[in-house]
């Protein structure tokens, strides 16, 4: 038995999952991040314009960014924390139809810098999930994953056919990668916390 080259290849497949990690970060979820964090500076900054002026046109501005603000809110809110997705995929995957073989948390980074520019507190967690089904309850299985889960994003959806190793029937599996990132709260800073 060869050990040394048995640890070799471990090592190996360890370090690819990791720059393939790293490279979904650079690529995918930090650009959406910093335009969020950019959206809500912008949205501070037009609402502190608009609470100085008196105007009818502004204070309609007004209330319709609070109302837009109130969404996210809203959306952020329903975004599950990392311990309840396991429950969350699990109702998913039986109410689209499909067998949940497989779900593995990924390690993701959060980011600090988009956290202070954003003055929330953000929570984030990766999945690697694999469902067996048909297509058409796999792709139930993803609209539920894109439009229950809050923020949501599926970054990676792979499908292949597969014999059912039980029946023979030709079933569809599908590899999926998902980020889900939560508001946990907003940071106080020194002035509010009267230090």
């Amino acid at each position: 038995m060869n050990t040394s080259g048995s640890i070799t290849r471990s090592f190996t497949l360890s370090l690819a999952a990791g720059i393939a990690a790293a490279g979904v970060w650079m690529w995918q979820v930090r650009p959406l991040r910093v335009n969020l964090a950019i959206l809500r500076q912008s949205n501070a900054q037009l609402e502190r314009e608009l609470v100085t002026s008196t105007s009818p046109e502004a204070e309609t501005r007004l209330s319709t960014l609070r109302a837009l603000k109130s969404g996210a809110e809203e959306i952020a809110a329903r975004s599950p924390r990392a311990q309840a997705l396991y429950d969350k995929y699990r109702e998913a995957a039986a109410e689209a139809g499909v067998r949940l073989t497989r779900i593995d948390p990924t390690s993701v980074k959060p980011s600090s810098s988009l956290e202070a520019r954003s003055g929330y507190e953000l929570e984030t967690a990766g999945y690697d999930v694999q469902v067996d089904g048909s297509y058409a309850s796999i792709i139930a299985f993803v609209e539920a994953i894109e439009t229950s889960f809050g923020l949501a994003r599926i970054t990676s959806l792979r499908v292949s056919p597969e014999a059912d190793r039980v029946t023979g029937k030709t079933l569809i599996t599908a590899s999926i990668q998902a980020l889900h990132t939560a508001i946990v709260g907003k940071k106080t800073t020194s002035a509010e916390n009267g230090k």
